[in-house]
């Protein structure tokens, strides 16, 4: 619910006015509304979590078709099913058919039912470092996306989380005002369960030094090289404290190496963080939007800052190892996101490549 503040009477006033979105419509928001345009990641935003997005409309062996098919990070398979208004009993019965007609493939096989043969680099630039492709999909869960939800499918929820299905259920509320429509989204339920959470991250003060990809966020030089200037990269999301962008940068530690990269360019430079996440005013920052550090081309876009000590930089973008070079020469896999762990590969090999094409 949105509330209006109406200052002359210090009340809050409900906002009632709504409009009708039909399935296949939010089906096709849910998919296109990432940060950096790419399709395969769902927004976390959203979903309380990054998915990779596998295919909408997936038909089943009884030839039925669930709304949309995902992958967690951990590699577990995410039915998505959508619901115009309520969600309720029989829903659950639903997914769950889905669900188990989905759990007969795994690994090398969900691959080829689903058609993400020719995704695979994407896929294992999603994963975490410890998943590979042969164990994907060896567990299975829920996420149901509505108005509002019955809480008697709630109760059932509560009672598939304890017999480890994980559940997750989330409200959505298209918004009126004036001639602008918005849509409020909201986890209003979960339920993980172990196996789903089986991948435990590391504190940042007992993981060791990594290599990163970090996408500099516009496909512009004068960006790229005002970057080198300031020994800064950046992020954006909702440009506001505590978002993703924020996160993002954080996860950094003092000695971690990040690798620049351009979508669809690739890769043009690299550098090292050199300071801790504590250290106010120098490791990171939220930029004043209109200042002098919000500047063009991503004014008002990426605010976030962190910094960095670059080692070698690509000027000329025409002159960037492309992603074709990456996998041949590097065996390293270009990012899908923002930032992503660097899994596997020569790194130490690249960094070579990238001082001598040094143009700082």
């Amino acid at each position: 619910m949105i509330f209006r503040v109406n200052v002359s009477s210090r009340q809050l006033e409900r906002h009632t006015q709504y409009w009708d979105i039909a399935e296949l419509t939010l089906e096709h928001y849910l998919i296109t509304s990432d940060s950096m345009g790419v399709t395969s990641i769902l927004d976390p935003d959203i979903f309380g979590e990054e998915l990779f997005f596998v295919r909408s409309q997936a038909r089943t062996t009884a030839k039925k078709r669930l709304d949309m098919l995902a992958l967690d990070k951990n590699g577990n398979g995410s039915v998505i099913e959508l619901k115009k208004d309520k969600g309720k009993l029989g829903v659950d019965t639903q997914a769950l058919q889905y669900m188990a007609d989905m759990s007969k493939y795994k690994g090398r096989s969900f691959l080829a039912k689903f058609g993400l043969r020719k995704r695979e680099d994407d896929l294992r630039a999603f994963l975490h470092e410890d998943i590979d492709l042969d164990s994907i999909n060896q567990r299975s869960r829920i996420i149901l996306v509505a108005r509002y939800f019955d809480e008697a499918l709630l109760s059932m929820g509560e009672w598939l989380a304890e017999n480890n299905v994980a559940f997750r259920c989330i409200s959505f509320s298209p918004v009126l005002i004036g001639q602008e429509k918005y849509i409020n989204f909201s986890v209003v339920f979960d339920q993980t369960t172990p196996s789903t959470r089986r991948h435990v991250e590391f504190s940042r003060e007992q993981r060791n030094a990594q290599c990163f990809w970090h996408n500099i966020g516009a496909k512009n030089e004068s960006w790229w090289k005002y970057l080198l200037n300031t020994g800064q990269i950046s992020a954006g999301f909702d440009n506001e404290p505590g978002d993703r962008g924020e996160s993002i940068l954080l996860n950094y530690l003092k000695g971690d190496t990040v690798f620049a990269y351009v979508s669809r360019i690739g890769c043009v430079g690299y550098g090292v963080i050199d300071s801790n996440a504590n250290q106010k005013g120098k490791a990171y920052k939220l930029v004043k939007p209109g200042s002098k550090e919000d500047t063009f081309p991503t004014q008002g876009k990426h605010l976030h800052r962190r910094s960095v000590e670059w080692k070698a930089a690509i000027l000329d973008f025409s002159n960037a190892i492309p992603v074709e070079r990456l996998k041949s020469e590097f065996n390293i896999t270009h990012p899908i996101q923002t930032s992503s762990t660097i899994r596997s590969g020569e790194t130490e090999i690249l960094k070579t490549k990238l001082q001598q094409q040094n143009e700082l």
